[in-house]
């Protein structure tokens, strides 16, 4: 049993054994393991560094990790692209950058100088792990060593060197002519342009173009850079150029010719035809065109073969009569209207329009038709609480009315009324009723009341006047007083 127990703690610890180590660890990009094996004990540590070309991102972190059982430690060590930095400056130059910021490993630089400078050195510079390569280029002042002379000329100002952009003027001796640039430029790679000129006699004869005039130029003999222009006569056209140059081999470009101007016979008239008809016409010979039954020359109906080669053919349009409708007329005095013409009709006055005043000549004739004008007319006025001295329902246009209240009523408005466009002139008046009409009887009612009640007041106080007082005697001889009876009484 001891012996199993010995056995079996034996393998356990042979298996754990087998288990402690760790795998190679993964690399990672722009890593280098310093280590070749391909697997590691427990508790074993290796380092990483950047790959070449490359340098750590934080510079305190951790380039190591350490296998624990199986398990590495994570690294902390990432790498980045080195870069170079901005080189120094070029003076009366510049670097031309063809990456994005910043410059990193393997980037390129161009270098180039600003105008008058000429550089010296290397233009071309490449990020190296160790920084810029080459040296750093130079910008010098352009300098020209004098420019090429000429036989039989010379050139001004004459000097041992020129600054960039000086220039030379070259002259010719005695009658010869100077053929190409007078004045030469020191370039920017220190060398005059263009190529200098020659010193030659030339001269050209007069040119002979039959009919043809010169119409502008110098005057012979014709020189170097003299020149003519030609015009060819009336009838001829120009094959060529008519701007002719005295150079050095004769005239530039080649003299032109004057050839006759003839025209292809017109194009077919529609609806209509043209004579004499021939395949090919001179210059200013005519024409004459003319249309078939019911359309009309659009153009002159003589045509010429003209100085571009071509006719210029008219049209044959259709043409429309003048509309015709009753009561209203035509605002144009044509006969008749060609194809695609327009025209404004309108109605008589006193009458409206029923349909577009606005036509327009079409294949089928005017479109739309032409429009119908009726009478205008205006309803009998309606008037509340009053009428029209006149039997008549319906009224014509500029006819007149009167209009009534009727008793009891007064007019706001005109009483004279005119039919106008569909609609009475002034607008028909309105009838109010006349309040004073009824105030008045009740006014009068009113004061006669009154003066009948006032009559009657006044004779009732004339009765109580005329009543005396009288003494009446008794038998015992004393007074007493006593009322006597009035003569008169009062009739209401």
């Amino acid at each position: 049993m001891l012996r199993y127990m010995i056995i079996c703690s034996t393998l356990l610890m042979t298996a754990v054994t087998v288990r402690a180590q760790c795998q190679r660890p993964d690399v990672g990009e722009n890593r280098i393991l310093t280590e070749d094996r391909q697997t590691f004990p427990n508790g074993s540590t290796v380092t990483f560094e950047c790959s070449t070309g490359y340098i750590p991102v934080e510079t305190s972190a951790s380039t190591s990790i350490t296998c624990t059982g199986t398990q590495w430690s994570d690294l902390e060590l990432q790498c980045k692209k080195k870069s170079c930095g901005y080189p120094d400056k070029i003076l009366y130059g510049k670097y031309i950058y063809q990456h994005t910021e910043p410059i990193l490993l393997g980037a390129t630089i161009t270098a180039k100088c600003n105008k008058g400078y000429l550089l010296v050195g290397e233009p071309v510079r490449h990020c190296r792990d160790d920084g810029w390569d080459g040296r750093a280029p130079v910008c010098e002042a352009v300098k020209c060593s004098k420019p090429p002379g000429i036989t039989d000329g010379t050139f001004v100002p004459v000097y041992d060197s020129y600054d960039y952009g000086e220039e030379v003027t070259y002259i010719c001796m005695g009658d010869l002519d100077l053929i190409g640039p007078s004045v030469l430029t020191c370039s920017d790679d220190g060398t005059f342009q263009p190529s200098p000129p020659q010193c030659q006699f030339v001269s050209c004869e007069k040119p002979e173009i039959p009919n043809a005039v010169i119409i502008e130029g110098t005057s012979p003999p014709y020189k170097y850079n003299s020149f003519v222009r030609y015009q060819c006569n009336k009838g001829y056209r120009t094959s060529g150029s008519d701007y002719l140059t005295c150079k050095k081999d004769g005239w530039n470009p080649p003299s032109p010719q004057c050839n006759v101007i003839t025209c292809s016979k017109p194009p077919a008239i529609k609806n209509g035809t043209f004579n004499p008809q021939k395949e090919l016409y001179q210059y200013g010979e005519t024409v004459t065109c003319s249309c078939d039954e019911g359309f009309i020359l659009s153009g002159a109906s003589t045509i010429s073969c003209t100085d571009d080669g071509k006719f210029e053919s008219p049209q044959c349009l259709k043409t429309c009569d003048r509309p015709q409708f009753e009561h209203g007329y035509v605002d144009s005095k044509a006969k008749y209207f060609i194809y695609n013409s327009s025209v404004r009709v309108k109605c008589n006055n006193g009458y409206k329009m029923e349909g577009s005043d606005y036509l327009t000549c079409e294949d089928n004739g005017w479109n739309p038709p032409p429009p119908q004008c009726h009478l205008k007319t205006c309803d009998r006025p309606q008037i509340k609480n009053g009428y029209v001295d006149c039997s008549s329902h319906l009224f014509v246009y500029k006819s007149s009315v009167l209009v009534y209240c009727n008793i009891g009523y007064k007019r706001e408005g005109s009483d004279f009324l005119s039919c106008g466009d569909n609609r009475w002139n002034p607008p028909p008046p309105k009838c109010h009723l006349d309040r004073w009409i009824w105030i008045i009887p009740i006014i009068v009612g009113a004061v006669v009341c009154v003066l009948v009640c006032g009559g009657c007041c006044c004779c009732c106080w004339k009765k109580k006047k005329h009543k005396k007082k009288c003494k009446v005697a008794n038998y015992q001889g004393e007074s007493h007083n006593a009322i006597e009876s009035p003569d008169q009484l009062c009739v209401l």
